[in-house]
């Protein structure tokens, strides 16, 4: 599993740690499903995160909200996807953005120890 935690994904550094991660995958288009973190009736959040994995490369056009809306169908959809955006995550006081991949925390693009406990 790869996971990406990236705090701000409009900086350079953040969609560089999300094209790393889903790059690292494989080399077509990748399939990105989105959880809401609250309602989000007229996709105002929902809409650019699309437009950004556009940019990448990437399509984002499976939709699920925990809140509202829910659905078995909804819930499969987004298991297939490649990878799975979380919406409303916000882990890092310093916008600073993260990816772990395999075990490793990657800070801006250089990879030190990383232990979990």
């Amino acid at each position: 599993m790869k996971l990406a935690l990236v705090s701000d994904p409009n900086t350079e550094n953040g969609l560089a740690g999300i094209k790393y991660v889903l790059d690292a995958q494989g080399s077509s288009s990748k399939h990105i499903g989105y959880i809401a973190s609250q309602p989000d009736p007229a996709r105002d959040y929902y809409i650019p995160t699309q437009h950004m994995y556009s940019k990448l490369g990437d399509r984002l056009d499976c939709y699920l909200e925990l809140e509202s809306g829910f659905n078995e169908v909804s819930l499969k959809q987004l298991l297939a996807c490649d990878a799975i955006h979380l919406s409303g995550v916000y882990f890092c006081g310093d916008n600073t953005s993260l990816v772990i991949i395999d075990g490793d925390l990657v800070e801006l693009g250089e990879p030190f120890s990383w232990v979990m406990n």
